[in-house]
């Protein structure tokens, strides 16, 4: 008999493709190395039944032995002790709507559950019935991955509230629904699809009475119920409880008309995705375009909200598009699946953003040039130039702002207030755009709209130059790695030096580094005892970003300042470095908290552990830039 605790245990097993040491097992169940030992000794004998083995590799820690099926047999098992079934469908909805990977903790905080680890795995099963798959990113999280399709179907179905599409069963999506024949008799006034969408409405709403839910609860919009009963306040005629859900709905399938909803992140990730769908060449350009993420933004929001309760707007506008701009309505179609399938009224407000972007960028007849505008008199002449040359030009270029030295590649060509060599046009220009610059610009812009290159794929060609850039940075980085073992009573001042004559080229560098991490930790300490470790950072004299750890040999420092700290992890990047390296010297920091087991390995000074675990988080880090 597996206990809940050793279901735990073994669930974090399963999941490892390294040995864990128990120390590490403990820390992620909160109790001692002692427990972790007596919880697993008694396991030899249930371990059996499965034909799985646990076996102890010595320096490294535990890990289970056996067939995929019979591992794939004790996770079942494992997941039936620990998953809390109510929570299932609540989770899936949470990983299917998270556009970016989150970690464990994130969805255990979401859903009030100890541990999700188990809850994922029967994610995992129902998620393969639609051909999906748990993605895990070391250092980032897990998230669901496959076929637009099959994304589709999981979402609408999680979205219903009802089972897979297509079953038969009577309680698919709009796939495969079967209505009952009394329904479709009592009905059959109705068209076919109004009857199915009735039907789907029905099933999710006796779910949600059997789960003793109000409309809000079931739908996620209890805010939208507090406004409700406000209005309700006003006119007493809607104060039963159905003229309050009835109202509710309204209220939350209504468009703003603020900006509220703009900073919105979870929606402003589906804006973005929508324009990727729309025209992946196009949209470096198109997510340029503030009206229309915004437009997205605030849209998408009460879109979602009418798809989920099958509230229909009259189609004013699709017969229209339709006749004169077909190719736009089909790939606004085709975009729109990222989400689920949308109705065509929806599907027709899609098309009208996407068409005024695409008018802005004037590309019905040719493109609009991307211009790089450059001012050393300043930040805010820089900012005045830009401006006349938008009130001049705005409906022929996009301006943007860009220091010297920066990728010119990018642009079609530059406007700057001193000669500078490029391998596009330059036309010089003073800080006030004059008549006489205004004619060689309007020149300079004729010129560029004629020539066949095209600004989507420059912009393509930059990621793709960054992307080597970052490429480089991180086999630096797995290249570079060290570790130190000093004695545990050094003070976090000899660690500064410690760290100089690791990285420092010169004695004088040595001495920078050293200096440049006790300025930081004058304007804050880098001791984090909450962690165990002390993240020695900083910009510094390096030619590239470098990450080492400084370990006490004892296990723990005992100096003053240092007491109980198991690790001093170095990260140094160069001075002026720009945004994507920040970036990811960042996404080791965040590893240090969102990553337990990259945490875990370096308080245990598992260095061949930490090593790997390094270079996965980064190399994905990368993917998430292409």
């Amino acid at each position: 008999m597996i206990t809940k605790r050793q279901a735990s245990l073994l669930t974090e097993l399963l999941a490892s493709e390294t040995p864990l040491p128990a120390a590490w097992l403990a820390a992620r169940l909160g109790v001692s190395r002692r427990t972790v030992f007596r919880e697993l000794e008694p396991l030899t004998s249930s371990l059996a039944d499965f034909s799985v083995s646990l076996e102890a590799v010595p320096g490294q820690g535990f890990r289970l032995i056996g067939l995929p099926d019979a591992l794939e047999r004790l996770s079942s098992e494992c997941s039936a002790i620990l998953v809390p079934q109510d929570k299932l469908p609540e989770l899936l909805e949470l990983l299917l709507e998270s556009d970016a990977p989150r970690p464990l903790s994130w969805f255990a905080s979401r859903l009030q559950v100890g541990d999700a680890a188990a809850l994922l795995k029967r994610a995992e099963q129902r998620l393969a019935g639609f051909g999906l798959t748990v993605e895990r990113k070391p250092g980032a999280g897990v998230r669901v991955d496959g076929l637009e399709l099959g994304w589709r179907q999981a979402l609408g179905s999680c979205v219903i509230g009802v089972g897979r599409p297509g079953s038969g069963s009577g309680d698919g999506n709009g796939d495969g629904v079967t209505v009952p024949a009394e329904l479709a008799q009592a009905a059959s006034w109705m068209t076919t699809e109004s009857v199915e969408q009735l039907y789907r409405y029905i099933l999710a709403s006796v779910r949600r009475v059997h789960e003793g839910k109000t409309i809000a609860e079931g739908r996620g919009i209890a805010r939208f119920a507090e406004q409700a009963v406000e209005i309700s306040a006003l006119y007493p005629e809607l104060a039963s409880q159905g003229e309050l859900e009835a109202l509710t709905l309204i209220l939350a399938a209504s468009r703003r008309n603020d900006r509220e909803g703009v900073d919105d992140p979870r929606m402003r990730a589906w804006a973005f995705r929508l324009i990727e769908a729309f025209d992946a060449e196009l949209a470096p350009l198109l997510k340029l375009d503030d009206d229309l993420v915004d437009g997205l933004t605030l849209h998408l929001s009460p879109l979602l909200v009418r798809v989920k309760n099958h509230i229909e707007l009259p189609d004013v506008l699709g017969k229209g598009l339709a006749e004169s701009y077909p190719e736009l309505v089909a790939r606004t179609a085709a975009a729109s699946r990222v989400l689920c399938e949308l109705p065509p009224a929806e599907l027709s407000f899609l098309a009208t953003h996407f068409g005024a972007a695409l008018s802005r960028l004037d590309l019905s007849s040719g493109r609009m040039a991307y211009v790089g505008v450059m001012c050393l008199s300043g930040i805010g002449s820089s900012y005045m130039l830009a401006t006349g040359l938008r009130q001049r030009f705005g409906a022929r270029a996009r301006f943007e702002i860009c220091e010297p030295g920066c990728d010119y590649g990018v642009f079609d060509m530059l406007v700057s207030t001193v000669p500078i060599e490029a391998a596009v046009p330059v036309v010089q220009v003073g800080p006030i755009l004059d008549a006489e610059s205004a004619v060689r610009v309007d020149a300079a812009l004729g010129d560029t709209m004629a020539s066949p290159s095209a600004t989507a794929a420059q912009l393509l060609q930059s990621r793709s130059t960054q992307s080597r850039l970052l490429l480089d940075d991180i086999d630096a980085i797995i290249s570079g790695f060290t570790a130190a073992s000093v004695d545990p009573d050094e003070s976090i001042e000899k660690l500064f030096g410690i760290a100089g004559k690791m990285f420092g080229q010169s004695a004088d560098a040595q001495l920078q580094i050293a200096k440049a991490l006790a300025a930081r930790e004058q304007q804050s300490t880098q001791v984090i005892p909450e962690l165990g470790i002390a993240l020695l950072h900083c910009a510094a004299p390096v030619d590239k970003p470098a990450f080492a750890l400084i370990n006490p040999q004892s296990g723990e420092f005992t100096s003053a300042k240092l007491q109980g700290i198991k690790a001093a992890v170095v990260m140094l990047i160069p001075s002026h470095s720009e945004r994507a390296r920040t970036e990811l010297m960042g996404r080791i920091s965040s590893a240090l908290i969102l990553d337990e087991r990259f945490l875990g390995a370096i308080r245990a000074q598992d260095e061949a552990t930490v090593k790997n675990l390094l270079q996965r988080l980064l190399h994905d880090f990368l993917e998430q830039q292409k």
